[in-house]
Parts: C-alpha cells; structure tokens; sequence
C-alpha cells in the first residue's frame, strides 16, 4: 500500500494539523488511517496516500458550503445509517433490547463494522445472533472507556 506521511500530506494539500486531528475527531478521517511507525525522527504518523488525498480533496470541496457535521453526514451517512439498522436488528434478534450496554460503528480498510456490547458480557458483531465472546464486568468497562 502506498503510504504518504502526516509532514507531507499537510503539505501538498494545504491543510493545518489542528483541521486534520478535528476532522479525525469529527470521524471525516478514519482513526485506522492514522499508522504510527518509529522513523529515525521518533516516531511518524502515516496514511494510506490515495483514499486519505481523495478525503481531504472531498472535506475542501464541501466545507464552503457545508458544516462539518452535514459533511460528515455526507460522507458517511448512509453506510451509518444502514449500520444502525443492523445494531437495531442484532438487538431485536437477540433480545438485547433492555441489556445493550454500548454499540460501536467502526472502519477498517474493508469497510464499516459494529460492535454490540451487552451488560452480560456478550460481544456481537456484523449482524451475527450468535456472541463472538464473553467479557467480564472489567473487560467491557476497559474496552469501552478505550473506545
């Protein structure tokens, strides 16, 4: 994969490190985008080059126009949308409804993903009725302070 460093990519789009870490923190830029290696500096954050250019180019183009919430709605509305559609049935399916404990949407580099974490310790994920794991009342307390 094809990798462009934090130094270059706020260089060759224009953009301030403090509108890069909002638009993480707004999740306009995938957390996952952002991989820490150790250089010779320290240490270097890094992007996979086309899909993070391709997002700047798309942030720029609209925030004229558009808040960043809107954008972020533009942008990632519709997978959300459909994402929270699948929480709602994992729930229902396994009747997690009054024991759901905390849903998380997430991106990784094959797409959107959730997480469902019930107050049992019981972890689903994908739309999947049956749990991948169980926590204990500490795990899931770390786990979901962590996200």
């Amino acid at each position: 994969m094809d990798e462009i460093s934090k130094k270059d990519l706020l260089k060759e789009t224009g953009i301030s490190y403090g509108q890069l870490y909002r638009w993480k923190r707004e999740g306009l830029i995938p957390e996952e985008w952002f991989v820490k290696r150790a250089s010779f500096t320290g240490q270097e954050t890094f992007f996979p080059r086309e899909r993070v250019l391709e997002r700047v180019r798309v942030i720029l183009g609209m925030k004229e126009d558009k808040s960043l919430e809107d954008i972020r709605k533009e942008i990632l509305g519709e997978d959300d949308d459909e994402l929270e559609g699948l929480i709602r049935e994992v729930v229902a399916q396994t009747e997690l409804a009054e024991v759901a404990a905390s849903a998380v949407i997430f991106e990784t580099g094959d797409g959107k993903h959730f997480v469902v974490i019930a107050k049992d310790g019981r972890v689903f994920a994908d739309g999947g009725v049956k749990p991948l794991m169980t926590l204990t009342e500490k795990e899931i307390r770390t786990r979901i302070k962590a996200l």
